[in-house]
């Protein structure tokens, strides 16, 4: 059954350590027991789309990981992103979970980020 939550966390941009973003992914996949399925090309597209609870999300080509999230449940839609000196984001972000989700909700606010700061 489908319903409203609220989550409430912060994001970083994820550090590769001098890996590639694939060999980012292939080393959390494998810490989160996460298989490179037939019908996954990459380890990113099978750690963006097999993690549960989501822990990484990709917007505008960057792998953001989320390192705090509470999640309760809501009434209304709210999508707010706050930056922070250290680089992070805190978040609020609330949606029925029928037609979307918090890897969705965090792309598409960090995309609007990125588009006011080419403007």
């Amino acid at each position: 059954m489908s319903y409203t939550e609220l989550h409430i966390g912060k994001i970083k941009k994820v550090d590769l350590d001098g890996l590639t973003v694939e060999e980012w992914c292939k080393r959390e996949c494998e810490k989160q027991n996460i298989p490179l399925n037939k019908w996954n090309d990459t380890y990113k597209e099978a750690l963006l789309e097999e993690q549960y609870p989501i822990k990484v999300v990709e917007a505008n080509g960057i792998l953001w990981e989320i390192e705090d999230n509470e999640r309760e449940e809501g009434y209304n839609e709210i999508s707010v992103l706050t930056p922070n000196s250290d680089g992070t984001y805190n978040y609020v972000m609330q949606f029925y979970n029928g037609g979307t989700c918090l890897s969705e909700m965090l792309k598409d606010e960090l995309k609007n980020i990125k588009e006011e700061n080419n403007e």
